[in-house]
């Protein structure tokens, strides 16, 4: 999905209450694609952008799009499987992770198998054993990842092989914060990992609680109110949100 708005900010603001200057931060992300990552990556400054990608036609297209980039060292890519790429340049001056390394089918030719489709479980693994507290972990389409089981019989999807039980026990570390942050449109949540103390995120403010309310959309856009029982649904709105909240959302629905 991406970065967005609400991501940049708290981006900025992780750089801003450890003291770093962002020219003089490092991104590194998994999952290229069209390069709109590095591109916001470029916009917010950051000083080294290194972004790993297993399709050759992204890497060949990126190299024409970031040709001056490149050309001067602020954005290196990197062809491969981010599994095994992510260990080879790991440096613990990368401040910034972005994990978006996912998906399969007809522009994935070179994914064949569950880890290269979905790789964030391995990449996890490693990096949760390898940062500091100056480093933020950043998770994309988090909302897809944590409701995998909806997804498991749709064989076209990257997110019917994400094991959300399994994720969840890797980032059950005793002193890492997470933080999931929703976009504003209703449809995607990215999660941040980190163990530094300072950053935190409120989860309370105005904003952030607009924008969890709206993640409703999602739900409802996905016809997952037809998948569950009308019961289930409305246990989940209501733990979400409020018995009134449900029955507005019901009576809305309505012809």
């Amino acid at each position: 999905m991406g970065v967005n708005n609400e991501v940049n900010k708290y981006i900025k603001n992780f750089l801003n209450v450890n003291g770093i200057v962002p020219n003089e931060a490092n991104y590194l992300e998994t999952g290229l694609q069209y390069g709109n990552s590095v591109q916001n990556a470029l916009n917010l400054k950051f000083g080294k952008i290194i972004s790993i990608e297993i399709n050759k036609d992204f890497i060949h297209k990126a190299n024409e799009k970031f040709k001056n980039e490149i050309k001067n060292s602020r954005v290196i890519l990197i062809e491969g499987d981010s599994q095994k790429k992510l260990k080879e340049v790991f440096n613990k001056d990368i401040n910034i992770f972005f994990l978006d390394a996912h998906g399969f089918g007809s522009i994935y030719p070179e994914i064949h198998n569950d880890q290269n489709i979905m790789p964030l479980e391995n990449e996890l693994k490693f990096l949760l054993n390898k940062i500091n507290e100056n480093t933020l972990i950043i998770i994309d389409d988090y909302l897809k990842i944590k409701n995998s089981s909806f997804f498991l019989n749709r064989k076209n999807k990257w997110v019917s092989k994400v094991s959300y039980e399994k994720l969840k026990k890797i980032i059950s570390l005793e002193r890492l914060n997470t933080f999931e942050i929703f976009g504003s449109n209703g449809m995607e949540s990215h999660l941040f990992l980190t163990f530094n103390k300072k950053f935190k995120v409120n989860r309370y403010s105005f904003k952030y609680m607009i924008n969890r309310f709206l993640s409703i959309k999602f739900y409802y856009k996905k016809n997952f109110h037809i998948i569950l029982s009308k019961k289930i649904f409305k246990k989940i709105i209501i733990f979400l949100f409020t018995e009134k909240i449900f029955s507005l959302f019901i009576k809305n629905k309505k012809p």
